[in-house]
């Protein structure tokens, strides 16, 4: 049997026999009762259901505002026959009003620069210094300098998460954190780390993979006490990673600290730290048109940064 178009129809048949909706209005109309396709055979059906319960025409309409007059509480029948019924959750609980997005149909296409050859610096952490101040620049970046972090442990599970930059020079890229968090337990089993900018209004990435090690302690207390003093009270409030019975408990903590150091500089805490990630790959990449992307991958080979152009 083949497939055929009909009207929307806001019926769902009592007996099972209901047609499937559209893979590609799911999202969109599933939520609002609204069925785009059915079986042809099926028609008659839904038309002698809707009499015997004296549904008035008009609940058959090609305005998807009209509502319609499905009991709320009748449970959704996703079958294509009479003999392959099968029952799924209702929809009593559902708002429906809300329409829900399939990510298969969102599309973006890139038009808003090109990467050439000609245009790379001969370092990668030049190149990265061009971008970087381009992104600072750009006043729909809120964040130019948040990245993602991604660390695994010696059993090569992975784990990400949005941190901030907040330095980079030749010899690499630094960032803090609580070191007895997840991703310092498992920097101490797997030093190798990988960093994702991703900067959607100027359509562009840029990958760091690299080897991370603890900063230098001084290092460390001077930016830590560049910090708001409420940041730095913040850091002895969140036992980081670990498990919070609710927010009040962490809430507890930070009005403890706030007594405890009230009228005092705010010492290091132990367990704070920085990182220095030290890269050895750093990957540019610049959206184009039809997803045909440009990007360019250095790669360190003793001191020197070999460049090379990579399918997208």
């Amino acid at each position: 049997m083949s497939w055929k178009p009909v009207d929307k129809i806001s019926v769902l048949l009592e007996n099972g026999s209901l047609a499937i909706p559209a893979p590609r209005q799911v999202s969109k109309s599933f939520f609002n009762h609204q069925i785009f396709f059915l079986q042809y055979p099926l028609q008659k059906d839904i038309f002698a259901w809707m009499k015997s319960k004296s549904i008035r025409k008009s609940t058959v309409s090609k305005d998807p505002q009209i509502s319609s007059s499905i009991e709320p509480d009748r449970p959704i029948l996703k079958t294509a026959s009479k003999a392959s019924a099968e029952t799924v959750e209702p929809l009593a609980t559902q708002d429906k009003s809300t329409t829900m997005v399939s990510p298969s149909t969102l599309r973006q296409d890139y038009s808003k620069g090109a990467l050439r050859r000609s245009d790379l610096k001969k370092d990668p952490l030049a190149q990265f210094d061009v971008w970087f101040e381009e992104a600072c620049a750009c006043r729909a970046i809120t964040e130019p300098n948040a990245m993602a972090l991604s660390t695994a442990n010696c059993d090569l599970v992975v784990t990400s998460r949005i941190v901030l930059l907040k330095g980079y020079t030749q010899k690499g890229f630094s960032f803090f954190t609580n070191i007895t968090s997840l991703k310092g337990k498992q920097i101490v089993e797997n030093p190798h780390v990988s960093l994702l900018f991703y900067w959607p209004p100027l359509e562009r990435q840029i990958q760091i993979s690299g080897t991370a090690t603890l900063l230098p302690l001084a290092t460390t207390e001077r930016y830590f006490h560049s910090r708001p003093r409420d940041s730095q009270l913040a850091a002895y409030a969140s036992f980081q990673s670990a498990v919070l019975p609710n927010r009040q408990t962490l809430e507890a903590r930070m009005h403890s600290v706030q007594k405890k150091f009230k009228n005092q500089e705010i010492p290091l805490p132990d367990f704070w730290g920085g990182y220095l990630v030290a890269p050895n790959v750093i990957k540019f990449w610049q959206g184009r048109r039809n997803r045909l992307h440009d990007c360019f991958e250095y790669t360190k080979k003793e001191k020197n940064w070999i460049i090379e152009r990579l399918n997208p």
